[in-house]
């Protein structure tokens, strides 16, 4: 997955960038609408244009304005949703079905009560990946270099 963005900060290690609208906002009829607005943007108007903080490439010289092409890898954005929405949703199921067969004279109150305490379990485990994954060659990357179009 790919997209574009400008340079709007520049540290020692890295860089931030602002990220621009998709290509495939080019070819939204909303746009070219009178009356309406695109609901995509409406609904998400707050975070149109996100902020990334990317680790700064050695190789080109970048300059607060550059407009730079940014690469995140498909399998680690679907990973990403997997332990962040998925994962939680597994564990609650597996811990109340676990219980409802171990245990099955247990009220239902309680095994509803542990199932959502076992969401401390995801949590623990979606930490240790953030933990494992965060190392900077795992996250978007700067593919792309454009000198300032301004």
């Amino acid at each position: 997955m790919r997209q574009i963005g400008k340079i709007i900060q520049i540290e020692d290690k890295l860089v931030k960038v602002q990220l621009l609208a998709a290509a495939e906002c080019n070819d939204c009829t909303y746009q070219t609408s009178q009356t309406s607005s695109c609901p995509g943007c409406a609904l998400f108007k707050p975070i149109n244009q996100p902020i990334l903080q990317l680790p700064r490439p050695l190789s080109p010289e970048f300059r607060v304005g550059d407009i730079v092409e940014i690469e995140l890898q498909s399998k680690k954005a679907i990973e990403a949703a997997f332990m962040f929405f998925i994962l939680p949703l597994l564990i609650i199921g597996f811990t109340y079905l676990g219980l409802s067969l171990v245990f099955p004279g247990l009220k239902e109150a309680f095994k509803i009560i542990i199932s959502l305490l076992s969401l401390g379990l995801a949590l623990l485990i979606i930490l240790i990946w953030q933990r494992k994954t965060s190392l900077p060659n795992n996250g978007p990357q700067i593919v792309g270099h454009y000198k300032n179009c301004s």
